[in-house]
């Protein structure tokens, strides 16, 4: 049985995380696999053993550039000790230690799983990552990228032979998450609130990639007699400026927050339905488990997941120009990054859109229900078989 191993910095929150907390239970009946992370920080079920390189993060500077060497020799060591013959790493500091790594005996596989040109943070430590990507990537034995968007980033801005890549869209157990959908929810203020009208909901960690000044602007444009609310389900950094916005808009009596909640699934599927306004993706996990929750689905024509996701036959070159129902949801035109908490700023017209597709779904209860139905349909392609099928054609090349 050939030994596989999974890369990933830690198993905390996090969508990447979760994926591969279960890319561990389904290539297990497979291969031998093993978790390798750089800290002990675990969240998610794991199917086989972990091996902890025990090197996280460092504040100072000049111990965060030479931190990734360091990584590798470790790594290469963990390869060479355990004799594995594959290493799929995740998130972009992980694939860079994996092509310093790399070794005779292993061949090294890249999953990428965001736009790293669209992160707001410019340091001189994200230039020299994006540096070190464009060098290293190319020389991996294969890419995965998470979407086919993604995919021409990668050849186009990195140069990563085409042959060298495959797009492996995200494994979703729907049976699992339709379950932990239909239980009780012990919050009795978050319970209350889920019943007090037509609630919009967005998963997802409290940060500049997930838009969220647009997405509180947009949902003080709705009418105040609608009875809409708005759920939020996440934790991060932004959270102060998304509730100084919701005082100064006059909305607190309509936004909750719940903070991180181990099973969002039984908050969305009570939902009227889910709102994604995120400024980039790689592929947005929480839009497809909302989906699976049929709960329909309002998204920002980002790069990269909800165009691939929402249509049945997807044109990458197309440009969305308006609010334009899809064949499994409500697409609006991609969402500006430039950064604005300014309240009194409300004419974005990108903004008006995602108002307008959450006015569509309010105003039409059929239209609601169709999309919640064919929401439910469209998901049920991204399962386990089909993801471990495509890895596995990856790893036995």
């Amino acid at each position: 049985m050939k030994k596989v191993g999974l890369y990933i910095p830690h198993l905390s929150n996090g969508g990447a995380e979760r994926v591969v907390s279960r890319l561990s239970y389904i290539l297990q009946d497979y291969y031998e696999v093993y978790i390798i992370l750089n800290e002990d920080s675990i969240k998610y079920d794991v199917f086989c053993e972990v091996i902890n390189l025990k090197m996280p993060a460092q504040p100072s500077v000049i111990k965060k550039v030479f931190l990734p060497i360091c990584r590798a020799r470790k790594l290469k060591n963990i390869k060479q000790k355990y004799q594995l013959e594959c290493m799929i790493s995740f998130l972009t500091s992980a694939n860079i230690v994996n092509a310093l790594s790399d070794t005779r005996n292993t061949s090294t596989i890249l999953s990428v799983r965001n736009f790293s040109e669209l992160e707001k943070n410019k340091s001189k430590i994200s230039k020299m990552k994006n540096f070190l990507m464009k060098f290293l990537y190319k020389k991996a034995d294969y890419v995965v990228p998470v979407s086919l968007a993604l995919e021409n980033s990668l050849i186009e801005n990195y140069n990563i032979p085409p042959n060298k890549i495959k797009t492996i869209y995200n494994p979703y157990d729907i049976e699992e998450i339709s379950k932990l959908a239909k239980a009780d929810i012990e919050n009795v203020e978050h319970a209350n609130f889920l019943k007090s009208g037509k609630v919009f909901v967005t998963v997802g960690r409290l940060t500049y990639q997930k838009g969220y000044w647009h997405l509180i602007k947009a949902f003080s444009m709705l009418p105040t007699d609608c009875d809409a609310k708005l759920l939020i389900i996440g934790i991060g950094e932004d959270h102060p400026k998304i509730e100084q916005l919701i005082k100064k808009l006059n909305i607190e009596e309509k936004v909750l927050f719940t903070g991180y909640q181990k099973n969002p699934f039984s908050y969305v599927s009570r939902c009227y339905a889910y709102v994604l306004a995120s400024l980039f993706e790689g592929f947005p996990n929480a839009m497809v488990e909302a989906m699976a929750c049929k709960c329909p689905v309002v998204a920002a024509d980002c790069k990269s997941g909800p165009r691939e996701i929402l249509f049945r036959d997807v044109d990458l070159k197309r440009k969305i120009s308006d609010k334009e129902c899809a064949d499994f949801g409500i697409i609006v035109p991609a969402l500006s990054l430039k950064e604005s908490w300014d309240a009194k700023l409300l004419n974005n017209t990108n903004e008006e859109y995602l108002a307008g597709a959450m006015i569509m779904l309010l105003e039409n209860e059929n239209l609601r229900n169709e999309l919640s139905e064919k929401a439910y349909k469209r998901v049920k392609l991204f399962n386990y078989e089909v993801c471990r099928n495509n890895y596995i054609k990856v790893i036995e090349k």
